[in-house]
């Protein structure tokens, strides 16, 4: 559910019939392509999903920052990541209109990026599914303060985060991801 491909600058460099060649190779029957703030390789990856008779998921991994995306100021330019998959073709327009509200220059800074209040007035739509557990995501934000220092109030900050999105996505539509490191 979080692979990258070469649309990905500089995270991923499969191209999406390099990808349906490894699913292959491992027996896997679906897989999500959910490329860095971009879906340009949707299409590809789609044709080359469907031709190899596998299961597509589409998504992206958006960022959002803190206060509104209209703020272009440094004290607003730290982001989250969080991974969004679209459930259905309305979620497909939906995760559409996420990514290219993001590019728009009002809230472009740096780099494409929402914040809560339009991520959520999307997600609320329930045709979208997000999960958190990238290291970047806003849960595991909470884990450390800004000196790399294990965060004393690291539970009620990520049960605030976790609590946030259930409500922005519906507990049914977000995930809590783990990983072992």
């Amino acid at each position: 559910l979080y692979v990258k491909s070469h649309y990905s600058l500089l995270l991923g460099l499969s191209k999406p019939k390099d990808i349906v060649s490894r699913l292959q190779t491992l027996g896997l029957d679906g897989c999500a392509l959910t490329d860095y703030t971009s879906v340009s390789g949707v299409v590809q990856f789609v044709e080359a999903m469907n031709e190899a008779k596998l299961k597509p998921i589409i998504g992206c991994e958006v960022l959002i920052c803190k206060d509104d995306a209209e703020i272009h100021n440094e004290t607003n330019k730290k982001t989250s990541s969080l991974c969004v998959l679209s459930k259905n073709l309305d979620g497909w327009k939906d995760l559409m209109e996420l990514v290219s509200l993001s590019n728009h220059p009002q809230n472009f800074y740096v780099i494409p990026r929402l914040d809560n209040k339009k991520l959520y007035n999307i997600a609320s739509r329930g045709n979208l599914i997000a999960y958190s557990g990238h290291l970047g995501s806003s849960v595991a934000n909470c884990l450390f303060d800004d000196n790399g220092q294990i965060n004393g109030v690291w539970r009620n900050c990520a049960y605030m985060a976790i609590k946030d999105l259930q409500n922005a996505f519906s507990v049914q539509n977000f995930y809590l991801a783990t990983q072992l490191h």
